[in-house]
């Protein structure tokens, strides 16, 4: 392992690391302490980011670590040929999903993403069923495992479902569990469904109009600027969170190396650059209004931080469930699913 992460190191310097003869575009700086002398420096200009590894042997314990949880996972990877190309790629990618305080500290950004392998949090589908109001459907809650290429190893996926069986698809919520506190990565809806029948079709537009409501009563025209599905989404994420004890929420809203990979990808394209920084100010910036928005509606739920205030991460604190929630759409829901996820 120890030469394996050197290689690694020494590519990834370069800006490629070569995995079964492909380049791969993950480029970072690296400097490895040795009783505190510096015995590897690696400094390329072109990276903006630098891994400092303090104890060595440390660093290769937890990597290995690290590696036989997710061989254990068995998330999704390229097909390679042997297993020292899989076992590199899955090292590599586990840089790409760090932010910038991970690279100044990476034995416990290491440990962190061992807890999220091996939470077991929601391995058992919740189906919740819920009132009229809802035309007397189905609250669908499932944990997915990720992709290794991912920012973290598990999703969880929602849906409404009624009796005729038509599914109605929620944004999925990208995150990871590490003792009482959840990192959340990303939100994303799933792809649109296509062929639906006419029943299908009155479905969705029966709850595209319901979630529609959950603007009722909301006069700030900046809380309001939110995609309704993302906000019933996130109350739920968050409802699920309660039932778990999950005190604290951090939202992550930077990862260098995937955003540099995106960059060089786009190889000097004005066009292709400007679309990268907006695909990030997108995603950082309208998950930011859908937890502001849900912290409007429930009062159990509190923004601590701001991303950048003293870290780099949104920190957001829960508490119990102690009161109503101020929409009888996000009420039900979280109702239902702390009493309902508690009794498991």
């Amino acid at each position: 392992m120890k030469e394996l992460l050197l290689t690694i190191l020494k590519e990834a310097s370069t800006g490629k690391i070569i995995i079964s003869g492909d380049e791969w575009n993950i480029g970072f700086n690296s400097m490895v302490l040795d009783n505190n002398k510096e015995i590897i420096n690696y400094d390329n200009p072109s990276n903006n980011s630098k891994l400092i590894i303090k104890d060595f042997n440390k660093f290769v314990e937890l990597i290995e670590e690290y590696v036989k949880e997710e061989l254990s996972l068995n998330r999704k990877v390229p097909n390679f040929s042997d297993q020292k190309s899989k076992i590199k790629w899955i090292v590599s990618y586990l840089f790409v999903n760090a932010t910038t305080e991970d690279f100044l500290n990476p034995e416990k950004f290491i440990k962190r993403r061992i807890s999220f392998l091996k939470d077991n949090s929601f391995n058992n589908p919740l189906e919740i069923k819920l009132s009229s109001t809802f035309n007397n459907s189905s609250l669908i809650i499932e944990r997915e495992k990720c992709p290794v290429s991912m920012e973290t190893p598990y999703k969880i996926t929602m849906k409404l479902k009624d009796g005729n069986n038509s599914e109605y698809n929620l944004p999925s919520i990208y995150y990871g569990i590490d003792n009482d506190t959840c990192y959340v990565y990303s939100i994303m809806n799933k792809k649109d469904q296509k062929n639906m029948n006419e029943q299908e079709k009155k479905f969705h537009n029966k709850i595209n109009r319901l979630l529609y409501k959950i603007n009722d009563g909301v006069t700030d025209e900046d809380l309001k600027d939110v995609t309704m599905s993302f906000v019933f989404a996130i109350n739920i994420f968050m409802s699920l969170m309660q039932t778990k004890g999950v005190e604290k929420v951090k939202i992550v809203p930077y990862l260098p190396i995937r955003y540099l990979s995106r960059d060089i990808a786009a190889n000097n394209d004005e066009l292709l650059d400007k679309r990268n920084d907006l695909i990030q100010e997108n995603l950082t910036d309208k998950l930011i209004r859908t937890i502001r928005r849900i912290t409007y509606h429930n009062k159990d739920i509190s923004i601590e931080l701001f991303p950048y205030e003293i870290d780099e991460y949104m920190l957001i604190n829960i508490d119990d469930r102690s009161e109503q929630i101020n929409n009888l759409l996000l009420e039900e829901t979280n109702r239902k699913i702390n009493n309902t996820g508690r009794k498991k």
